[in-house]
């Protein structure tokens, strides 16, 4: 590999844990309720997506790499807007995140979900095809160095 495609890899792979991580950190009854059969074949999609893309990004062409990037960004919006609840109310993760670690307090309220949602369907359903799209244009591009 590329230096630099390695270092995008190791990097694309730290960003996903820790937005997973993040994720499952402020756990709440959405993620339990859709977190396996919605939430979970996303980041899986994803991580197998983005590894492709970036051991091969000195090679991807420039609409590729622009996919990619949009992919990636949108992953973290996707993970980090979502609306999750628990026995008392609802928050966005990024909400709860910030205020279960770095000490601040956040009122348990439903006024973001209607916002939420749209984000998460909308970031869900661009990742989930920017993802499939870069697959399908990887393994036409392989098929094409075969022949």
């Amino acid at each position: 590999y590329h230096m630099k495609n390695k270092q995008l890899l190791i990097l694309n792979i730290l960003i996903i844990t820790l937005l997973v991580l993040i994720r499952i950190s402020v756990f709440g009854w959405i993620l339990m309720g859709l977190g396996l059969p919605v939430f979970f074949p996303i980041i899986v999609l994803h991580f197998i997506a983005t590894i492709k893309g970036f051991k091969n990004y000195m090679n991807i062409s420039r609409d590729d790499k622009l996919l990619l990037w949009t992919s990636v960004i949108l992953f973290a919006v996707f993970i980090l807007f979502q609306y999750d609840m628990d026995d008392r109310a609802g928050y966005m993760v990024i909400q709860a995140f910030i205020a279960r670690f770095f000490g601040g307090s956040y009122s348990y309220s439903n006024d973001y979900f209607n916002i939420s949602f749209i984000i998460m369907i909308v970031t869900g359903v661009v990742v989930a095809g920017s993802d499939i799209s870069l697959l399908i244009r990887f393994r036409r591009k392989q098929l094409k160095g075969k022949t």
